[in-house]
């Protein structure tokens, strides 16, 4: 090959004996390169050539015996597409020269126009061209495989990726319904520690309505009851009645909220009226274990999109948690709402019972850690974990005085967020 100090091999494709001789005679000259020369005047003959000894390069006359133009040019690139091909004619013509080249040629000679140094060079050129391309090719043959083989790794990891984002979909979807059965579950519990002071709660509107029941009875018996003062009384007494009904189908309804099983729903609410509704709905144990209640709600509030179930489960668990720290002395419970500063509503359930200390404070949001002799541990656990689901935050904090503060932050919206698992917090726990 050229600057290898060995020969280079030319095939001479050639039908004119003398043109064929000239080749020779100019290559013999050249004092830098040793070319071994072999000849051959038909197409057909240089093809069973290569077939057995491809050469360096090949020299093809364009007008053979069975073969004249381009075609021979295409035939031998075709055979072979790494044989540098340099087209000798004997037309100068502009138009064949480029044809040639397209078809595979590495250079175009017209014969009366070359010497000794213009045909070695032309063949030099035309060795290292074919060496460059030959070069190329390759390397964007195993790009291409390369290519090839890092699309099929993509395409094996993207679908481990979508199969992984599946599982990780349904592993969240069950941990979420678990998470809503557990917060079913702990209602549940709510509510039947606090039997006893919800069938008061029932009982007074139930009094009420068999005692103004039993007065109207009583007034209609009497002679006088068609008189219009005393229909007017009797009708005032029936009025009453229906209101205690009212009342007692409110509670009721509160109850049935609490307690009906139902998926995750989030819908704007006020809510200064859930504050108001827990804390009548726990108004007895408040009375029982001499708790004033004191509301310092911003009614200027909007509404916040939220599930009020769950967010009303929260405030149920604070409030009680509150009541059940001051039941031995009595206390002040004291609840806010208001607007931060970060866009969000606030709400606070301050108790003035005896506090906790740091060790305490530490823990208070551990699963199944609690205070209380017979408390589950997981009503802060769960409150927390709530919040956090509604992308909000929980906090507790010691007064300067006595007691305790949860605060727990909602964010603001206009329209209803989408919908998230609510086991951010859970793994860390709760006091009640």
């Amino acid at each position: 090959m050229v600057g290898s100090g060995e020969s280079v091999r030319v095939l001479i494709v050639e039908d004119n004996p003398a043109d064929a001789l000239l080749i020779r005679t100019f290559l013999a000259k050249n004092q830098r390169e040793l070319f071994a020369c072999r000849s051959v005047d038909k197409l057909q003959t240089a093809l069973d050539c290569i077939a057995s000894d491809v050469p360096d390069v090949l020299l093809l006359d364009l007008s053979l015996p069975d073969s004249t133009g381009i075609t021979g040019c295409e035939r031998i690139h075709c055979a072979c597409p790494t044989i540098p091909i340099v087209v000798l004619t004997g037309l100068d013509d502009e138009n064949v020269a480029l044809e040639a080249l397209q078809r595979g040629a590495q250079d175009y000679l017209v014969k009366d126009q070359i010497s000794s140094g213009v045909l070695v060079r032309s063949l030099r050129y035309a060795i290292e061209r074919q060496r460059v391309e030959t070069a190329l090719q390759q390397a964007h043959d195993l790009l291409e495989e390369r290519v090839a083989e890092r699309t099929e790794e993509l395409s094996r990891t993207n679908e481990v990726l979508k199969q992984a984002i599946r599982d990780r979909e349904r592993a969240e979807e069950f941990a979420r319904a678990r998470h809503e059965e557990l917060a079913h579950l702990s209602r549940l519990n709510t509510l039947g520690e606090m039997a006893s002071s919800l069938a008061h709660e029932l009982n007074q509107p139930l009094t009420a309505i068999v005692a103004y029941t039993h007065s109207c009875l009583r007034r209609m018996s009497d002679d006088d009851w068609e008189e219009e003062a005393v229909r007017d009384e009797i009708e005032l007494e029936m009025q009453k009645a229906a209101d205690q009904a009212k009342r007692g189908a409110a509670i009721i309804q509160r109850l049935r909220r609490l307690v009906t099983k139902r998926d995750s729903e989030r819908v704007p609410f006020c809510m200064n009226e859930s504050i108001r509704e827990v804390t009548e709905l726990v108004a007895a144990e408040m009375r029982t274990n001499g708790v004033e209640l004191v509301l310092e709600l911003d009614e200027s509030l909007p509404t916040v999109a939220a599930d009020r179930v769950q967010i009303e489960q929260v405030i149920v668990n604070l409030v009680r948690n509150a009541i059940a720290a001051m039941s031995e002395d009595g206390g002040e419970l004291r609840i806010r709402s208001a607007r931060d500063t970060q866009e969000n509503i606030e709400v606070q359930v301050i108790d003035s019972g005896p506090g906790a200390d740091a060790k305490t404070l530490s823990r208070v949001f551990e699963p199944f850690f609690s205070t209380k002799d017979e408390g589950l541990g997981l009503g802060l656990s769960i409150s927390r974990s709530i919040v956090e689901s509604h992308h909000g935050k929980f906090s507790v904090a010691p007064n300067l005085g006595r007691g305790l503060t949860f605060r727990f932050t909602l964010p603001i919206r206009t329209e209803t967020p989408e919908v998230s698992s609510p086991l951010a917090g859970f793994s860390r726990g709760n006091a009640s």
